[in-house]
């Protein structure tokens, strides 16, 4: 078993699975077999964006990754004393040394961070790393506070800031020791390592949720999942606002599965939590619709409804969704009983339904044209 814990994917959480029909407790215990509902969101990749990036995070990234590789890459066959001669000790015996090979930005990283970051970790004159996150193609989540990390790179990641890339010389003591682990690394062996952080998550915040193990998730109560949803759907919100619609889907998609998770793990009843996933639903539905992705967009719609038949922007957004597939009949039905609910509960949406009336019957103009347009072109072709 390697030193570095095996903890790349280990909080993370799947959409939640509703059942469709109710199976009551004896069937069981006699057994039974039973269906869900599938969502099409369960089938995109829910980890796209596992680093929680923004674009212009990313982009700040890419600027700074532009002269990088070529530092390192030639040095791997340097025999370890050569290549310690360039680097700075982190240690007072020298155990850990460092080379920074791009600068970060921000604040170090302290115990109680999250850190995602890329590893590749060398023996003394090999080529290939014995050990590398990027060609597995997924970097490392920890927390430095908890999770099971050789000493030398704790030591490596609390000098380091977002976005730096450094390399690191680790002797046995701080890292493998004098067993070594079998069969990849010898004893008493001394690590180079290259590690690149990409993202620092605050303590406190879903994106370091998501890193704990399922087990340490389940020691947070109800309050405290909700706080970081409420701040995971504001800070959706701001990025809906900027018109950053993919990166606000992300956001409420994780609040979401984190929320679901918590009340129907734990048969949880709050009216609380279904206001907020009421709330994560809609907001997830526009902002989909936002990315044209109408089918995923309908299924928050239809799992707001489930709840409440009477959510007026579930309905309407549902109905934009349908205008956007073509369903044009049910999509008219769905503006009538938002208009009609709107006038009941004065919620105010009605000028957004009117628009959205509007934009269907310009549809239906324009399906109507062509619809001629094709039957005129046929019956031309018949005359001879």
């Amino acid at each position: 078993m390697d030193v570095i814990a095996n903890h790349e994917t280990s909080g993370h959480l799947r959409p939640a699975h509703r059942l469709k029909q109710a199976i009551k407790f004896e069937q069981l215990e006699d057994g039974v077999e039973f269906e869900t509902e599938q969502n099409e969101e369960e089938y995109e990749d829910f980890d796209e964006n596992p680093l929680w990036w923004s674009n212009d995070e990313l982009k700040e990234f890419l600027k700074r990754e532009a002269n990088d590789e070529s530092i390192a890459e030639n040095e791997r066959s340097i025999a370890f004393d050569e290549l310690s001669e360039k680097m700075q000790s982190l240690t007072e015996d020298g155990g850990v040394r460092k080379r920074v090979i791009r600068n970060g930005i921000g604040n170090t990283i302290n115990e109680s961070n999250s850190v995602s970051y890329h590893y590749e970790a060398y023996l003394e004159g090999e080529i290939e790393p014995f050990d590398s996150t990027i060609l597995r193609g997924r970097p490392f989540l920890h927390r430095l506070n908890y999770d099971f990390i050789y000493r030398g790179l704790v030591v490596a990641l609390k000098s380091m800031k977002q976005f730096e890339l450094s390399q690191f010389l680790i002797k046995s003591e701080y890292a493998y020791g004098e067993l070594g682990c079998s069969p990849r690394i010898p004893p008493n062996s001394s690590i180079l390592c290259r590690v690149e952080v990409l993202k620092i998550f605050e303590e406190g915040s879903l994106a370091h949720f998501e890193a704990l193990t399922g087990e340490d998730q389940a020691k947070f109560n109800l309050e405290d999942i909700l706080r970081m949803c409420e701040e995971e759907r504001i800070s959706g919100n701001s990025y809906y606002k900027e018109r950053k619609y993919k990166e606000a889907a992300f956001r409420y998609r994780k609040a979401i599965q984190v929320l679901e998770h918590k009340i129907y793990s734990e048969r949880i009843k709050s009216d609380k939590a279904e206001n907020a996933l009421q709330k994560l639903y809609c907001n997830a539905a526009i902002a989909y619709i936002k990315i044209d992705k109408p089918k995923t967009a309908i299924s928050f719609c239809d799992r707001a409804l489930k709840n409440d038949e009477k959510i007026i922007k579930a309905i309407l957004y549902k109905a934009i969704a349908k205008r956007m597939k073509n369903e044009y009949d049910e999509a008219k039905e769905l503006l009538k009983e938002a208009m009609n609910l709107d006038l009941e509960l004065n919620q105010g949406l009605c000028p957004a339904i009117a628009k959205e009336m509007k934009n269907l019957e310009e549809k239906l103009k324009i399906e109507d044209a062509k619809e001629k347009d094709l039957y005129s072109k046929m019956s031309k072709a018949f005359i001879h």
